[in-house]
């Protein structure tokens, strides 16, 4: 009866379904639909017809070239690449339809691991924060999985049978988003309406049709025919964006292929050293992951790890021709040829979703966007940083010092007329030049630097966000440097004023408009713009249920390595001691372990995770070493 039931089934008037071994499957395509669906092929087809193939490039250059690669291995890739010797012609077309939703590009992580040499109790330590929306319930559930042969524990998804985050008495991993490229679209020729053959070098082929059944509350059910040529699925149809018949795109995404990422979970679970985390993540697809690694053994590592195609030069950047096997793909990076290495001279491995490797790794790269400051901020770090406790990575996955702002904003003081400034303005200055680039709780001069840096973005590309079809954004550091280094660049003109704009003006304008926007904030809020309550962290409950959900204060942001955002953040923070005498960790999420909201463990970890603090996970080798910490015992027999 609904009295059985959880509090949110009752209000939505729904009834669960059984949990299968499909639905498994669905949960782990739904995390490679979050990652790695984050194409901008159609945008950037636009882009190359608007403005051409030399603009492109300047504002969506492959590799921004900015900080250490994930692997920096120069001429160290010993084997032999894969080489395709054809290319695929470049469109030459708008494309007038809306984009699939897009993945939030503050979706990333952190991760690193310190060699012995670095530490002060001389074993490694291993470091780990996901950046995801946060929900509560949580979309992690602490675990500590024990079983003859297997001991490991971390956190998992709710309804998955492994730990796809954490640690065992000899290793620990932990995974950021690699940021490849693993979609295309391909434009199709079918023979006529019925859809019931396309055009493939120079032959009809036959399509396939499947029909969907999709269940709506209160209305009967909607039934959809999709078709599929030999790349995937027909997604843009009469029926779906397309704004006529013969504008259809199929879309080939790594996700559809058969893949075996719980074996690898199970078998990193059970793993022992590098070889069996090696030997797991051969089984492991997608979504791509930057797979960091430690060992109580003394190793650590990185490993790329994803099912790769193997790219021509500007290939998966746009939309390519369907009707041509030729720009199929064609074959995939073997595993060993993956970017990895293991114990670098250097005593740390790290990845923040950068750009995977140096230039002389034989394949081309291709990705969404890579990220170019948290990751030069963390290596910067741990440089420095010697004799190494779990205490100094707890403060450094807290650190909520903004490169980007480090970087830029000394340069737009200097282009503010600080004579001509009204009252208003003149506050502003002096709490923007005394900032400190930290973006902690109380900072004003956080709040005053992100509205500007919102409005110079929004001046600067107002030709890609007005524009009448859907185009593509340059990164926050194209932007920058672009300010720094082509300042009379056309498009600094503003559109909508008669004057020309360079880079300057730019800047100037957009911070007067900025102080009005922080002002009229003010007046709406009653009080001074303190930067968590300008940035308004919002944690929300799955249902979007308000009375269930938080608005919390905390600092961090967007590029900064305590990446909490408005509605992204770190899901879960972990710290691990591969000790020989036995694994030491911490970690801690917001949220609890209960998705009862009338129960104190709905949120009993959330002050905890926003006062940067952490639990001790306790790790046992037998159930006997838990009864000092159990709450309750829930014994499962089969049936007869």
């Amino acid at each position: 009866s609904y009295d059985q039931l959880r509090l949110e089934y009752n209000l939505l008037d729904y009834w669960p379904e059984p949990w299968t071994v499909l639905k498994m499957g669905l949960v782990q395509s739904n995390m490679s639909k979050t990652l790695n669906m984050g194409e901008k092929d159609f945008e950037m087809t636009n882009a190359l017809k608007l403005f051409g193939k030399e603009t492109i490039d300047l504002l969506f250059p492959e590799n921004e070239h900015v900080g250490d690669p994930i692997v920096d291995n120069p001429n160290g890739w010993k084997f032999t690449p894969i080489t395709l010797t054809t290319s695929p012609a470049l469109p030459d077309e708008l494309i007038h339809l809306k984009p699939t939703e897009k993945s939030s590009p503050d979706v990333g992580s952190n991760n690193w691991a310190i060699a012995g040499k670095k530490t002060a109790s001389g074993s490694p330590l291993l470091c780990f924060d996901p950046h995801l929306e946060l929900n509560l319930p949580s979309i992690w559930h602490a675990m500590h999985l024990n079983a003859p042969g297997y001991n490991a524990m971390g956190v998992a998804v709710p309804g998955l049978p492994t730990i796809p985050v954490g640690f065992n008495d000899s290793i620990a991993w932990g995974q950021t988003n690699a940021q490849r490229d693993l979609v295309d679209w391909y434009k199709i020729q079918f023979k006529d309406d019925s859809r019931n053959e396309y055009l493939s070098d120079g032959q009809w082929k036959k399509t396939t049709k499947r029909i969907e059944k999709f269940l709506v509350k209160g209305a009967p059910d909607f039934y959809d025919t999709v078709v599929y040529t030999h790349h995937g699925p027909i997604v843009y149809d009469k029926s779906y964006h397309g704004e006529n018949e013969r504008n259809q795109y199929a879309f080939r995404w790594v996700a559809h292929d058969p893949a075996r990422q719980l074996i690898a979970f199970y078998l990193l679970d059970k793993g022992k050293n590098h070889n069996d985390y090696l030997k797991a993540l051969d089984n492991y697809a997608y979504p791509a992951f930057n797979f960091v690694f430690a060992s109580a053994g003394g190793d650590i590592a990185m490993r790329v790890q994803g099912k790769y195609p193997v790219r021509r030069k500007d290939e998966g950047r746009f939309v390519l021709d369907g009707t041509k096997t030729s720009n199929d793909w064609q074959a995939f990076i073997p595993n060993e040829q993956n970017v990895m290495y293991k114990n670098p001279e250097r005593g740390f491995v790290s990845s923040a979703n950068q750009y995977p490797a140096d230039d002389t790794y034989p394949y081309y790269i291709n990705g969404d966007r890579f990220e170019a400051y948290r990751n030069r901020r963390i290596n910067q770090r741990l440089a420095e940083m010697n004799n190494i406790t779990p205490q100094d990575l707890m403060k450094l996955q807290a650190d909520n010092y903004n490169l980007k702002a480090a970087e830029n904003l000394p340069l737009w003081l200097t282009w503010v007329d600080e004579a001509s400034l009204n009252a208003d303005e003149k506050v502003a200055y002096a709490k923007l030049k005394s900032w400190d680039f930290n973006n902690t709780i109380e900072s004003e001069g956080a709040s005053y630097f992100e509205a500007w840096y919102e409005e110079m973005y929004s001046l600067t590309w107002d030709e890609l966000l007005n524009a009448n079809v859907s185009l593509p954004h340059p990164t926050a550091y194209q932007t920058t440097k672009l300010i720094r280094e082509k300042p009379d660049l056309s498009f600094f003109d503003i559109v909508a004023t008669p004057e020309k704009e360079t880079a300057k003006e730019v800047i100037r304008k957009s911070f007067s408009t900025s102080v009005k926007s922080i002002l009229e904030w003010k007046e709406k809020n009653k009080k001074d713009p303190q930067w968590s309550d300008y940035k308004d962290s919002y944690i929300q409950h799955l249902a979007r249920i308000e009375p269930f959900s938080y608005h919390v204060k905390h600092g961090g942001n967007k590029s900064i390595v305590n990446a909490h955002g408005k509605r992204e953040g770190p899901s879960w923070r972990m710290v691990v001691s591969l000790e020989k005498s036995g694994a030491k960790a911490w970690g801690v999420y917001p949220g609890g372990q209960s998705g009862n909201p009338g129960s104190y463990y709905y949120n009993n970890m959330l002050d905890v995770w926003l006062t940067d603090h952490y639990f001790n996970l306790h790790f046992n080798t037998s159930a006997d070493q838990m009864k000092n910490f159990s709450m309750s015992t829930q014994t499962l027999k089969p049936k007869p």
